[in-house]
């Protein structure tokens, strides 16, 4: 429409079925949400080696800050070395090391 939304008509054709449905705008990295877990750069709630390439990557690469949050191992806001081998003990011990 005129105003900048999307207007769209949902017709339900069965009888009884009476709802109303709705259009929402989310952000273009709406559904790109951290696991929670710090080391597990794929979002999969694992850290494993997996992630250790992922990690590499963001080092050699550029990388955003969702990248950054969820892959910085030693919380100083950047992706270095360190990040890796903080992971790479975590991988290999099976907790996290404090």
């Amino acid at each position: 429409s005129d105003n900048g939304h999307t207007v769209w008509e949902y017709n339900h054709s069965e009888l009884g079925h009476n709802s109303i449905s709705k259009s929402f705008k989310y952000s273009l990295d709406y559904l790109i949400q951290d696991s929670g877990v710090l080391g597990d750069s794929n979002n999969d709630y694992n850290t494993d080696i997996m992630d250790l390439i992922i990690i590499v990557n963001f080092i050699l690469d550029s990388s955003s800050e969702i990248e950054i949050n969820q892959s910085d191992m030693d919380q100083n806001g950047e992706i270095s070395i360190n990040d890796v081998i903080i992971l790479l003990s975590i991988i290999i011990s099976g907790s996290f090391i404090d």
